[in-house]
Formats: structure tokens, sequence, C-alpha cells
């Protein structure tokens, strides 16, 4: 991907994230506000390198991704970040690069259940919401971190239903690609749905009793995400229906006869 096609990418990705939202929330001024951008959009440049390392080569080690991550911990260290701290701070994304690497071992994400596994896919943009409560810790009087968990696995699994044509060409643990394949339209479908229907409820019961200009915004985008993830949902299925599921670059790559295809 070429650098403004990356940069456009990362600043659609923190407008949809709300990041925006929460710098004018904080007060930022104008010098902080470039500051803080500046350094997260190079982090997420840096995640993105990463994943691009897992999405376009089958034969991969975690051995073959320290490069990777020496220019990921670089990247923290730009927010005063000793190396233990970063240590913890990065758990969850090496935990879900642990998982797109067992997809090279035919270990799909399906067999995770649906909130963990898109909790730990929604790792990046936790990293990056946490450095901005950290800049700005006036934030946490307005929200806490775990307000944001249904809105990140709704928006997460928005991703996986926007890119299900686009992650057909790489190595990607789209769950939602590869449960279309593995257990067909109907299965994922009812499955996708019943989740993003226990996210709105999730949600409604967090917020009921709590009010603040944050706390709704966070409850409204996750019912409206929501909402909006369902719809392109079945538009997406049905369009998908007459895809050659032999062209899915991911299941090229395995070994086939050990993944049960549906009808």
């Amino acid at each position: 991907m070429k650098d403004k096609e990356l940069i456009k990418k990362i600043h659609l990705l923190f407008e949809y994230r709300e990041f925006p939202y929460l710098l004018d929330l904080a007060g930022a001024n104008m010098i902080q506000r470039e500051d803080l951008l500046q350094k997260l959009i190079h982090l997420q440049s840096m995640i993105y390198y990463l994943d691009e390392q897992l999405e376009s080569r089958w034969s991969l080690q975690s051995k073959d991704l320290l490069s990777n991550w020496n220019d990921i911990y670089d990247s923290l260290s730009n927010f005063g970040l000793t190396q233990e701290k970063s240590n913890h701070y990065v758990a969850h994304i090496k935990k879900y690069q642990k998982h797109e690497l067992e997809l090279r071992s035919n270990l799909l994400p399906t067999r995770f259940n649906m909130e963990y596994f898109y909790f730990y896919k929604s790792c990046d943009v936790k990293l990056l919401r946490k450095l901005i409560y950290d800049y700005f810790p006036k934030l946490k009087k307005h929200s806490s971190l775990a307000d944001w968990r249904h809105f990140d696995l709704v928006t997460e699994i928005n991703d996986d239903v926007e890119d299900i044509f686009e992650d057909t060409t790489t190595i990607n643990g789209n769950r939602f690609l590869i449960s279309v394949i593995e257990r067909g339209s109907h299965f994922t479908k009812t499955s996708f749905t019943n989740f993003l229907n226990y996210t709105k409820e999730q949600s409604s019961s967090r917020f009921e009793h709590h009010s603040n200009p944050l706390k709704d915004l966070i409850h409204q985008k996750t019912i409206e995400n929501a909402n909006v993830t369902k719809e392109m949902l079945m538009n997406n299925l049905n369009a998908f229906r007459d895809y050659d599921s032999n062209k899915i670059a991911l299941f090229n790559h395995m070994s086939i006869k050990d993944i049960h295809i549906a009808n």
C-alpha cells in the first residue's frame, strides 16, 4: 500500500472509531492534537506493516516478524513507554498475531467464541485509544476504556463484513468470510446477526442508568453500527453467493481436505 493510501486509511479508521471526538472532548489544542495524531499515525502504520506480512506470506513464523516488532516498540517509545510497559500494552496484539499464525496450522478463527475472537481482533484500536486516554487522563472522568467494549466488537465485525471480497485475495483471518465458506451462508447470517443483537442488548444494559455526552455517543454509535452491519451483512451474503470459493487465497494455502466446506 502506498504511503498516501495508508495515511488515508488510517485517518478513516480514526474517524470511524471516534478518535477526533475524544480529542475534542479532551480540549486538545492544535499542538497537542498534531503531536498525538502523528505519533498514533506512525504506530498504526507500523501495525499495518505487521498485518501486511501476516496477510501476504504463508511460510511465516513469529521470529520472521521481529523487525516489524522492533518498529512497533520504537514507535511506542515516542509515547514515553518503557520496554516493560510496552510489553504489557501490546499483549493483545501478540495474542491476535498468534491466531493469525495458527491459520498456517489449519486452525480457523471459527473455533473461538465470537466475543473472544473479536475482542482480540480489535487489539490495535484498543491500544491506540488507551494511548489517547494516557495522554489526556481527564477523559477517564467521562468514560472508562471498558465502556468501548461493545462498540469495538461491532465495528470490528463491520470491518470483516465490509472486507469479505477484498480479503479473498490475502491470508486473512476474516471470520465472516471463513464462516461463509466453512459453515455456509445461513449459519453465518444467523450467528452474526444474533451476536450483533447481543452487543446491542449489552450496550443498552450497560448505559441505561448512565448518561453523559461520551457514554451517550458510545451507546448510540454501537446501536447505529450494529444496524448498519446487519444490513450490509445481508447484502454481502447475497452478492457473495456466486463467488468461486476456489479463488480464496487462504483456502488455497490450507490443507483443504482437513476443512469442512459448506454447500
